[in-house]
């Protein structure tokens, strides 16, 4: 049986902490969120963005930030709550 993570592994080469207040609707948060292939349109800290979708369990995506070309996969998506 395969295990999926639940937490970040502090273990990980690289392993960046950001936090942030966003005074606006939790729905317009996630959007922008779970929009990966816009994340280059508004976030300019991520260079370049390769995501075909879905947003499901397994879909890995690529993206360039701070020349880190860092491959990453979802393993779980509760809407409107979490993305691991």
């Amino acid at each position: 049986m395969t295990t999926h993570p639940t937490t970040v592994d502090t273990e990980a080469p690289v392993v960046v902490r950001v936090e942030t207040t966003v005074h606006a609707p939790l729905q317009t948060v996630w959007d922008l969120h779970t929009d990966i292939a816009a994340w280059a349109e508004w976030n300019t800290d991520v260079d370049r963005v390769e995501y075909a979708g879905p947003l499901a369990p397994g879909t890995a995506f690529r993206w360039l930030t701070h020349g880190l070309d860092i491959t990453s996969t979802v393993h779980q998506v509760v809407p409107g709550e979490r993305i691991v």
